[in-house]
Parts: structure tokens; sequence; C-alpha cells
């Protein structure tokens, strides 16, 4: 019996064929799901060498093969006859294989040994075979952004809310394995990648720059945005704690083959049984055609029905920057999630051959085929600021940043560079986006392991909020489980068990702790990078599963209680320490609380109202009259928040030099602003007593009448004009404008004010 070793434990070949031909309860899967298939045996994998490639990536002494349902093993060993040809790689009881031929001259001579093999019986189709290669990236871009906690520098992972759902870390004990399939210079695992470990073949081909890039650098830059170490080295993955909560698995498929040997290969080497969480950061080259990729995509495809499909399965969206089908067209693993018609993605002339390839394949496996199949998520790339990125592919349902993201590398290249005692690069693509969602799905899995593949992904689309996948927000999801996550959080002690007074001093300590900069610390509840009383963003604080107002009662000494209303959209750490105090998890004294806390939570008191003046200036040759409505609000501080409202000047005066018949008449108004020439400001009272300062912006006219030398009339423009208001603080803490007085002698000027802010 053929046996495969796979990375130290051993797989028999029966219990691979027992689970390739497992019908999963499809009443429509055929009796025969291998359908005399059974002369097909594991065989492989057998990476290439140098000398076998082509200047143009042609492998040289290698075909794709697809078996059609009138093969048998007489007409399969003809047909490899025919060729002088030897499997090289294929799965038991599997129609799609790879097999090695006598070394062709080029493209031209393989497609005709090709077209050769496709006229035997029992062959579907031949064709050439391509290596496959790492994705080359978008392009380079610098940093610019501040560090996480202690000098994680990886601002994408603050940004998207992982360093505050880390608050959560003491309930991610469960180890998850990430399988991230990719490009690897050889099977090593980095020291600064926590758990590393390889799987499959290694390579057989040298790692030669190509367009100055490595393609072994990739996969160390994608397994290190997943599983980094939390350390004040650079760089810094997706989990607080990735000892414990994750088991990194890398597969190295450089150097394998064709993308049908990738596939192959993930056939064999991935779990049969055991959940997991699969990333891939890879596509198409540039010679497949619409054929061959949807042929590749219906393998993949049936290769979920045969296996299960119990995982959850991250894969880059492209960055072509087009648009949805583009996306699709990105990879095997695009096309197979993105529709359930492979067949229409071909042009007209090859529609009969990939339908005839599905109809086989459902004679196999059933009508499940027709389907898309897995829990699958696309992942496109945002910038820091949470628009598309440029080069994105459009279309893809989720995003995450993939942009600036900086991880480890082995070897210098155009953007590998050496860096301290390693190497680094600051990358960006797709590629960077879908592991940092393969290490959230991790994550949710490590908090609790009764999740299942399909519960994670839609809980990673809930968590979708148009920029990118919260991560705190996914976690914060987790309550409902029965998981005592917002107590995890504001526990700063978790060795305690508890949220209680100590863990209040603590995070007040924090959120009274002033800076300028981004740092996410520990007292970071709401994930905007910083532990204040001011910044705000979402939280989810009563666990409901939407946004929305939670009212939290304070208790006031020698008063009534009062009560704190918050707005689940935009709260600060402060109000998420309240809530959790007065409202929440907290299990600690409750008059110590009440001493630590309650002065700090009681909401502050704004003061507002309307405010009515009426100035009367009379004098022996006429009379002027301004009057003030006018909106105010100011807060607790005395700091003017906003005011609203008009003001309007009218007068009359007779007697206007030259001619005493002359006659004046001004007319002005216009609205009071915050701003203008000068700035709206409220005095604090000095013994009781300020002044309100308030900017009218005024345009008004004059016209005269009486005679014809009296003047013209005139217009003037708008300017800024200021009016004063006098207020006294007066009981109960209220703004008190009221006024009734006369001044003057000749001219008697009257000031009426009514109004009171409360």
């Amino acid at each position: 019996m053929f046996r495969h070793d796979i990375g130290g434990s051993l797989i028999t070949s029966l219990v691979l064929a027992s689970l390739l031909s497992c019908s999963h309860n499809d009443p429509s899967t055929s009796d025969d799901p291998a359908l005399g298939l059974d002369f097909v045996v594991d065989e492989g994998p057998a990476p290439i060498t140098d000398d076998e490639v082509g200047a143009d990536g042609l492998i040289l002494d290698r075909l794709v093969v697809l078996l059609d349902d009138e093969v048998d093993e007489t007409s399969f060993e003809e047909a490899l006859a025919s060729v002088d040809g030897s499997v090289a790689s294929s799965l038991e009881g599997f129609a799609w294989l790879t097999i090695t031929v006598p070394p062709m001259a080029d493209l031209a001579d393989a497609q005709r040994v090709a077209d050769g093999l496709s006229a035997m019986r029992g062959i579907r189709r031949a064709r050439p075979a391509w290596l496959a290669t790492a994705p080359s990236s978008p392009g380079a871009n610098d940093r610019g952004a501040p560090s996480g906690p202690a000098g994680t520098a990886q601002p994408a992972l603050g940004l998207q809310r992982f360093f505050a759902a880390w608050n959560a870390a003491p309930l991610a004990t469960n180890r998850v394995p990430v399988y991230v399939v990719d490009f690897y210079t050889e099977n090593v695992a980095h020291t600064q990648i926590a758990t590393q470990r390889f799987v499959g073949p290694s390579p057989r081909m040298k790692d030669v720059a190509i367009k100055r890039e490595l393609a072994g650098n990739h996969g160390y830059w994608v397994a290190s945005l997943v599983g980094a170490k939390a350390d004040a080295i650079t760089p810094t993955g997706t989990h607080a704690a990735p000892e414990t909560s994750l088991d990194l698995v890398s597969v190295n498929l450089r150097g394998i083959g064709d993308p049908l040997d990738q596939v192959l290969e993930l056939g064999r080497t991935l779990p049969l049984s055991e959940f997991f969480v699969l990333n891939t950061s890879f596509g198409f080259g540039a010679q497949e055609s619409e054929l061959d990729r949807a042929e590749l995509a219906l393998a993949w495809r049936e290769l979920l029905v045969r296996r299960g499909a119990g995982f959850l399965h991250t894969t880059s969206g492209g960055n072509d920057g087009g648009d949805g089908v583009v996306t699709a067209m990105n990879s095997v693993f695009t096309l197979q999630a993105t529709g359930d018609d492979l067949a229409s993605l071909v042009p007209v002339s090859d529609r009969e051959d990939i339908t005839e390839a599905i109809a086989d394949a459902r004679a196999r496996v059933g009508e499940r085929i027709d389907h898309v199949q897995g829990q699958t998520l696309i992942v496109g790339a945002s910038s820091e600021s949470g628009v598309e990125s440029v080069f994105s592919s459009r279309g893809s349902p989720v995003r995450m940043i993939g942009e600036k993201l900086l991880g480890v590398c082995v070897r210098a290249d155009k953007d590998c560079h050496k860096e301290n005692d390693g190497f680094l690069m600051t990358s960006r693509g797709t590629s960077g986006a879908a592991p940092q969602l393969a290490g959230l799905a991790a994550w949710l899995r490590a908090m609790d392991p009764t999740l299942d593949a399909a519960e994670i992904r839609g809980r990673l689309l809930d968590a979708w909020d148009g920029r990118w996948v919260d991560a705190l927000s996914a976690t914060l999801a987790l309550e409902s489980r029965g998981l005592p996550v917002r107590r995890t959080m504001l526990d700063y002690f978790p060795q305690r068990q508890g949220f209680d007074d100590d863990d209040i001093r603590a995070l007040l300590a924090e959120i009274d702790t002033d800076t300028a900069e981004r740092t996410w610390p520990r007292g970071d509840l709401n994930g905007d990078g910083f532990a204040n009383r001011d910044g705000e963003a979402a939280f989810d604080l009563d666990g409901d599963g939407r946004l929305g107002i939670v009212t939290v009662t304070i208790p006031a000494d020698a008063a009534p209680s009062e009560e704190l209303r918050l707005d689940e959209a935009s709260v600060s750490d402060l109000d998420i320490l309240c809530w959790g105090a007065f409202a929440g998890p907290y299990t600690g004294d409750l008059d110590v609380r009440d001493e630590q806390l309650a002065r700090h939570c009681l909401p502050l008191h704004g003061y507002s109202g309307s405010i009515h003046s009426v100035t009367t200036e009379t004098c022996p040759h006429g009379e002027r009259t301004t009057t003030v409505d006018v909106t105010v609000q100011i807060d607790e501080d005395g700091t003017l928040l906003a005011v609203s409202g008009n003001g309007v000047q009218v007068g009359h005066f007779g007697n206007i030099s030259p001619d005493p018949a002359c006659v004046l008449d001004e007319s002005f108004s216009g609205p009071f602003v915050m701003e203008g020439d000068g700035s709206t400001s409220f005095n604090v009272p000095v013994k009781d007593v300020g002044t309100l300062h308030l900017v009218q912006l005024r345009s008004g006219t004059f016209t005269y009448s009486g005679g014809p030398n009296c003047g013209d009339p005139r217009t003037e423009p708008v300017e800024a004009s200021i009016t004063s208001l006098a207020y006294v603080r007066g009981e109960g803490g209220v703004y008190d404008f009221e006024r009734d007085e006369e001044q003057g002698s000749d001219c008697v000027t009257s000031f009426v004010t009514t109004g009171v802010l409360r």
C-alpha cells in the first residue's frame, strides 16, 4: 500500500481514498464516486528543478491531464505510453493529474504532444504545464503611520482595532492551525514567526530574483502578518500571544510545478478532519487560458466536495484594480468561490469542453459540483483611511488594510532589506490583506473552539464596517456565546479573575495620561489608539448586537442618582469604564468604586438658552433701535459651544447737514456667528459678572430724503460687528442676562435684556 509522509504523520492512501470518495450524504452522489478511477493512485509531489523550466515559464517535461468518464486502467496506460509518460503528481481516485514526458523543445512542441494525448481514449484534455510563481508586489510603499504597543510597528492592526481586541487575550487559549500556503525560499521556520513549521515538499529550484523580487520572500512576509511574535522586535502579527493561540503551518509551493500541482498538493497536505484556517495569497500567472482556469477551479471544487470543506479559507482578491470579473479570475480559489456557473467564464469556443468536464465531475460526486463549495472569503485591500486601495481588484465582499505592511523576509531584494540581525520588508497588496483576516478568524476560534467555519465566516462578515473587518467588534460579539469578553477586557490584572476596584484604579491612571501620539496602550478600550476621556469610537456596550443608546445610573453624594446616557456609536475609554463599573461586570467593593469613579462618570451639565435684547438710543434729532435675538450654548466650563440668531438695527435721524430738512434712515441686519473678523466669546465671570461678546456679520443700507442735496442712497457690504451683553451668575448657577436701565443725558440709551442660560 502506498504511503505518504505529511509533517511527521503517516496517512495511508486508503484513508485518503475514503475521504476523496465520500459523498457527505449528498443524495445525488453516484453509487460509485470514483467511477473506475481506483487505478489512479497517490503519487508525488515531484518538485521541479531549474533545468526543467524554459525562459517563459513553460515546464518542458510536464503536461496537465484531465481524464474523462470513459477512462479505464488499460486506456490510461495506453495514453501514457503514447507520449512515453509517467505520473508526476496525482491523488487517489482523482481525475486530474500531471505527468512527466520526455523534454519538449518549446511551447509549440508541448502543444503538439498535448494535442496527441488529448486524442487518446479516456483523456478529456491535456495541456502544457506552466510553473506557478509568487505574485509580484503592486509596489512597495514607505511607512508613515505610528507604531503600536511596545514598538510593535504595525499600525494597520491598531486601526483595525486588533490591539483593543487583545485586551481579551486571556480568553484566547486554544491553538488554532493556520495553513499559510505560499512561496518560501526554503522549508526553514523563521525565528520571529511564532510556532511556524513546514509540511510538504522542499523546493528543488534556486530562488532567483525575477524583476528584482525573490519569490521565497513572499511566503515569509505573508506568514509573519498572521503570526509574528507580539514583542519589541518588529514586525507583529495578529495575535497577542501566538505561542498559545496559533499553530502556523507553512506549505511551500515554490517549484511545485503547475497550478494543478498546487491543487493536488493541497489535497495531499491539508488536514482531513480537524478544523483549520487556510490562507492563499497568490493567483494565476499570465499563461493560463480562461478554459485552463475554469478547469482548475472545477478541480478544486471537486476536491472540496469529496474531502469536505470544514475549514475557513481567506484568499487574496488580486491587484489588478479591475472589476468583479477580474477579482473572480484572480486565482483557482476566487474563481471557485465567486459563482456557481464556471462555464459562463470561458469563451463560447471552449464552453463545450468545460461543460463536458462539469458533467463528468457531476457523475463522480453529484450535483454539489454545480455550486460554490466551502467557507471562503475573498479579501480586497484598503488604505489606512479605509478607502479601497487603487490597486485592489474590485468585487471583494470584505477588505483589510493592504498598505504599509511590515513583515519578515529572508534574502535581500528590491523590497527586502537587512535591519539589525534580520531582514524586513514593507509592502502592500491584497496578498497582505488576506492573512490579517485569516489571523482574525483564528483569533475568534482560539477564544471559542466550538465555532465552526460557517459561523466564523458569518461573524467576520458581520464585523465588516465598510472599511475593513473590525477585530474589536468581532471579538465583542463572542459575548453572545457565553464568553466574558467585556469583563476580561476590563480586568487589568487577569490573574485575579475579576473586574474590581484595583482594575478601575489602573485603568483610570492610564485614561488620565495625556499623549498626542497613538500608542494603543492597555487603557485603550475603544480602540482609537489613545487611553483618554475624549477620543470616541463605536463599542457595543451591552452586547445586544446593535449600536444604540445605553443609560447608566451613577450614584451621587448628597444628591439623587443621575443618569449617564451613552451613544454606543461613539464612546470614550472613560465611558466604557463607567459602563463596566456601574452597569457592567464589576465585582468589587461598591463603596470604593463610587469613591474612585463616580465623580469622573457624572454627566457634565452644559447651559443653554435664548436671549432677547433691545437697545434704544434717543437723541434730539432721531432714534436708533438695535434688537438682538440669539440662542447660546456653553459647556460646563463656560466654553462657548454654539450661537445662532440674528440682529437688526434701525435708525431715523433728521437735521442732517448741510440742509436741516434732510432725513437719514438706516437699516442693518445679519446673523450671529462663532467666527468673523473677531471671535464670539464668553468670558468666565469675575465675581459672578461677565460678558458675552457676539460677532455679527451684517450689511445694510443708508437712504436720504428731504431734498436733492441730502445724499444718494448707498448699500454697505457685509462686515463684522461686535455686540456685547453683560450677565450675572445667579442662584443655582444660571447665567442671568436680565437688564433694564438707562444711561446718558443729551442722548439717552435704554437697555432692556431678558434671557437666562440654564
